[in-house]
This record gives structure tokens, C-alpha cells and sequence, in this order.
């Protein structure tokens, strides 16, 4: 049963749809806790080898029911987390269109008590959306998402590792609203963490948000991230810097080659007077900045 996931891949559809799902259902009821536990994992491998088409009801609801903590089954804690794990690829394996299918047990597994099944489904939530479409992750995942995006930070830090390809997958005047979350994530003094991951991410932001909306925001972000007291932190913005900039300094339509705004002409000076400062390290950072804005432009 732990290696029937890897025997499906390189087998006919007809066997697996046939014999191996037959083999999945014995397994699923075999007298061994063991094998039946083994099973209950498999599950979601197994489902992701199979076209949308092929996968069953009855199969299917053997997924869906490990999410659900009054199961006998799954009264094992590690099964949700198991099902919490494989649900990115069986809702790829489904598509969009059966998402009303598991869409319940989505619901159940986001709220369930223990946190590491939390956290692994904040891993995945863009995985999720990219799956489901802009549409259907602003109604179904976008509650969850503002959930787990206060939740504990071994669930949060899911969320803001993937943030901007979330946020990518959101309609535009949807972004807009979630742009305020980017000064949020920073604010957080406690977890440094939280603001290296958000400087990693500076140059995908850019590429999400339109100019005219991000000039201002985006670059007091960067400039703020570049001035960490965390030289992590500082590293991974500085790094971003360029690759930003770059996407703020294009000409759009109807504009001359110089259509530079005010927020980055602003960016520029505030970097040229880092050059004079009495901190040492704000004078490296001046370097360090002009390199990536070389590297970038």
C-alpha cells in the first residue's frame, strides 16, 4: 500500500481505475490498523495519479472523510495532517470545476485544532488558487487565507512565504485591497523572519501591482526593508531593489522614455543622502543598493 501511489504512475489508466482502486478500497478495510492507517495516507497520492474524470465518488469520499475529526478513522491526528498535505494535488487531479466536492472538507482541515495541519494548508494556499482561479479564491480561500494570516506564526509564516504568487492569483481591485497587508507583515518587530520573507519577495510585488498604485507604496516598503536592523533582512531587500525598480521606471503607454514618478525620483535621493550618513552601515547600504539598481536597470 505505501508504494501503490508510485505503481499507478507507470500503469495503464484501465489498471489503476480498475485493479488498483479495487486494491485501495480492500486496503482501506483490511483488519490491520496498520495497512488501514498506510491506506488513509496513500489516499491522496493514489487520487493524484488518476484524470479528473476517473476519480470516483466513492474514492473521493475516502479522502474527504479524513478530514473530518469525528471519523473513527481518522481520530489519528497525523491523517489530517496527511490529507492536509496531499489536498493541493487532489485538487489539481479534480480541477476547478469538482472543487464542491472537497470544498467542505477545505473548511474542516482550516479549522482544525492542531497546528501543524494548519500551517501545511497555509503552504498551499496559493497552490490552491492557482488551481482554482481568481474567482473561485476570492470567495473560497480568500476567508481562510485573512484566517491563517493571524493566525500562530508557525501557520502564518505559510502564508506570507507565498505571498505575492497569492496575491498574483487575486483580481486587480481585489490586490488592491490586500496591499496594506505588505505594511502589516513589516510592522512585525518579534519575527525578523516575517521581513525576510516579505524582502524576498519585493520584485513579485512589483509585477502584481500596477505602477501608478505601488510607486509610493512598494518603494517606502523597499526603503524601509533596506534600513532593517536585521542585516538579513537588509541583504534580501537590497537584492529586490534593482529588479523593482526596473519594473517602476518603465515607460507606459503614451509616456515619454523619462517617466520617472515622483515616489522613485524620491527613492533615488533618499539613497544618494545614505551616502553622507553618519552610520556606517546606511553608507554601505548606499553602495550596496546602487549595485543591485545597476544590476537591475
Amino acid at each position: 500500500v505505501e508504494s501503490i501511489s508510485q505503481v499507478a504512475q507507470v500503469l495503464p489508466l484501465d489498471v489503476r481505475t480498475s485493479s488498483l482502486e479495487g486494491l485501495m478500497h480492500e486496503f482501506h478495510s483490511d483488519s490491520s490498523r496498520w495497512v488501514k492507517i498506510s491506506a488513509c495516507q496513500a489516499l491522496g497520492p493514489f487520487i493524484a495519479t488518476l484524470p479528473s474524470e476517473h476519480i470516483s465518488p466513492a474514492l473521493l469520499s475516502l479522502f474527504t472523510q479524513l478530514a473530518n475529526p469525528a471519523n473513527p478513522t481518522a481520530a489519528d491526528s497525523d491523517l489530517a495532517y496527511s490529507c492536509a498535505y496531499n489536498f493541493p494535488g487532489v485538487a489539481q487531479a479534480l480541477g476547478a470545476a469538482r472543487w464542491g466536492e472537497i470544498a467542505d472538507s477545505f473548511s474542516t482541515l482550516a479549522g482544525n485544532i492542531q497546528w501543524k495541519v494548519r500551517r501545511t494548508l497555509s503552504c498551499s494556499l496559493h497552490d490552491l488558487a492557482a488551481v482554482l482561479g481568481s474567482s473561485l479564491t476570492e470567495s473560497e480561500l480568500l476567508p481562510t487565507f485573512d484566517l491563517f494570516i493571524k493566525d500562530l506564526d508557525e501557520v502564518k509564516v505559510g502564508v506570507i512565504q507565498h505571498l505575492a504568487a497569492f496575491i498574483a492569483t487575486l483580481s486587480p481591485a481585489t490586490r488592491l485591497n490586500y496591499l496594506p497587508v505588505l505594511a502589516e507583515v513589516r510592522a512585525e518587530t518579534d519575527n525578523w523572519r516575517f521581513r525576510h520573507l516579505l524582502s524576498s519577495q519585493l520584485a513579485a510585488f512589483g509585477a502584481a501591482y500596477p505602477r501608478t498604485a505601488t510607486q509610493e507604496t512598494l518603494l517606502s516598503l523597499a526603503l524601509a526593508l533596506c534600513n532593517d536592523s536585521v542585516a538579513e533582512v537588509r541583504i534580501a531587500a537590497i537584492s529586490q531593489v534593482g529588479k523593482l525598480t526596473h519594473l517602476l521606471v518603465q515607460p507606459e503607454e503614451g509616456e515619454g522614455a523619462d517617466g520617472l514618478g515622483d515616489g522613485v525620483r524620491g527613492f533615488v535621493d533618499t539613497v544618494c543622502t545614505m551616502a553622507r550618513a553618519p552610520s556606517c552601515y546606511k553608507r554601505a547600504n548606499c553602495v550596496q543598493i546602487c549595485a543591485s539598481l545597476i544590476e537591475g536597470l
